[in-house]
């Protein structure tokens, strides 16, 4: 799986002065979002792209990519992922310089669908047997679905999801975790 990053902080830099001064000298703090997602480039192959979009939270909101990886199928490894967390970390502590002044920067979500939530956090599909997001219940077949048991729910918590309690809801150490 080939990637490329362009850079967190330079786009962010570089889109961040498109906006008109008045609007970016009143600005002291920026929300992010991210997106991560994955598109089949062509119907004979499996090939498929998965960037990671960033989206800057003023008006008119812009968006640019952030990375962009390319492969076969899907990835299986997440360097590319490890990166561009590597880069967010940064930036959400130390924030940016802009025109000799400190601009926060806040991450206001990551948004994925659910495949991609999946592999992006390393863990079971919805629909598996150990696959819900809120609880550590084992799911039943029932005909053709597999249903969550909602008799004396156990709620997930962020300790219980970092410390892997329920391995068979992990596939892998999600890079968000730290």
């Amino acid at each position: 799986m080939d990637y490329y990053n362009f850079g967190l902080e330079i786009e962010l830099l570089k889109t961040f002065g498109q906006y008109p001064k008045m609007v970016t000298d009143n600005v002291e703090s920026v929300d992010i979002s991210l997106n991560i997602d994955g598109l089949p480039l062509f119907k004979s192959t499996n090939t498929a792209l998965w960037p990671i979009l960033c989206e800057i939270h003023l008006q008119p909101r812009r968006v640019f990519p952030h990375v962009l990886t390319i492969g076969p199928s899907k990835p299986t490894n997440l360097d590319f992922l490890q990166e561009a967390i590597d880069e967010l970390d940064s930036l959400l502590q130390n924030g940016f310089k802009f025109n000799g002044k400190e601009v926060r920067v806040k991450l206001r979500c990551v948004v994925c669908d659910a495949p991609a939530k999946a592999m992006m956090k390393g863990i079971k599909l919805f629909s598996g047997y150990y696959g819900c997001d809120r609880c550590n219940q084992t799911g039943f077949w029932c005909g053709r679905i597999t249903y969550q048991d909602i008799e004396n729910m156990q709620l997930r918590t962020d300790v219980s999801f970092r410390n892997q309690d329920q391995e068979e809801h992990h596939h892998r150490r999600s890079p968000f975790v730290n």
